[in-house]
C-alpha cells in the first residue's frame, strides 16, 4: 500500500535545483522564444529507493507493464531514463518530459530529454571545471554571497531578454494578418544588443534574526 503523504511528500529533501537551459542547436546569439526553452528541476530525496518503489508502484496502476505508450524506459549511463513524449494530435504547446531518480535525488526537464542527459553526464563522469557554477562570471557574481543562504540565483539577462523578445514576435506572428503590430519584428534584438545594458542578476535569500531577507542585485554592464 502507498502511503502519499510517508512514501511521496515524506521522501522530498530540503534542497531544489532549478535551471532554463536552451534546446540543443539553438544559439546563444539569437535564442529561440521563451516558451521554446527547456527547462531542468532536481529535488532531493531522504530514500530515493523507497521514492522509486513508490513512484514505479502508482505508474503501474495506469500503464500495464510492457504496454506501448508515451512513457519510455531506457537505460542511459547506468540509470533508468523515463522519457514522456506527447501522443500524435496534441496541442502544438505540449511538451515532453525526463525524469530520473538517482543517488539522492529526483531529476526532471521539461522539453527533451536533453538537460536531463547533461545532468546525468556529469554524475558519471564529475568534471567541475565544466560546471555552471565554474563560470568565471558565475564565481565572480557569486562571491560575496553569505556561506548559509538558504538560496542563490543566477540568471544572464542577455539571453533571456532576447528570447522574451523572441516570444513577443513569435506572438505577433500569430495574431490575424490584420491585427494591429505589437512589435516591429524587423528590429528584434540580439542577445549582442542586450548585452551593451544589461549582464546579469543574483538573487541571495538569507535567514536573519527574526526575518528571511531577499536580496536582488545586478551590476552595470560592461562599458563598450
Amino acid at each position: 500500500k502507498i502511503d502519499f503523504a510517508r512514501d511521496f511528500v515524506g521522501n522530498l529533501g530540503a534542497h531544489v535545483l532549478s535551471g532554463i537551459a536552451m534546446p540543443v542547436g539553438a544559439s546563444v546569439s539569437n535564442p529561440p522564444p521563451y516558451d521554446e526553452m527547456e527547462q531542468f528541476f532536481a529535488v532531493s530525496l531522504a530514500d530515493a529507493a523507497a521514492f522509486e518503489r513508490a513512484l514505479e508502484a502508482v505508474k503501474a496502476r495506469f500503464i500495464p507493464p510492457g504496454s506501448a505508450g508515451p512513457l519510455e524506459t531506457r537505460e542511459y549511463l547506468g540509470r533508468k531514463l523515463h522519457v514522456f513524449t506527447p501522443p500524435g494530435g496534441a496541442p502544438s504547446a505540449s511538451k515532453g518530459f525526463a525524469y530520473a531518480i538517482t543517488d539522492g535525488w529526483l531529476m526532471v526537464s521539461v522539453g527533451s530529454a536533453a538537460p536531463l542527459e547533461s545532468a546525468l553526464q556529469g554524475l558519471h563522469k564529475p568534471d567541475p571545471a565544466a560546471s555552471f557554477w565554474a563560470r568565471g562570471d558565475v564565481r565572480a557574481a557569486l562571491a560575496d554571497a553569505p556561506a548559509g543562504a538558504f538560496s542563490v540565483q543566477f540568471a544572464d539577462l542577455r539571453p533571456l531578454f532576447a528570447s522574451l523578445c523572441a516570444l513577443a514576435v513569435k506572438a505577433q506572428a500569430a495574431r490575424e494578418p490584420d491585427a494591429a503590430p505589437l512589435v516591429d519584428a524587423a528590429a528584434q534584438p540580439s542577445t549582442e544588443v542586450f548585452a551593451r545594458h544589461l549582464s546579469h542578476v543574483v538573487t541571495i535569500g538569507e535567514r536573519r534574526p527574526g526575518a528571511l531577507v531577499i536580496q536582488t542585485s545586478t551590476p552595470a554592464a560592461p562599458a563598450p
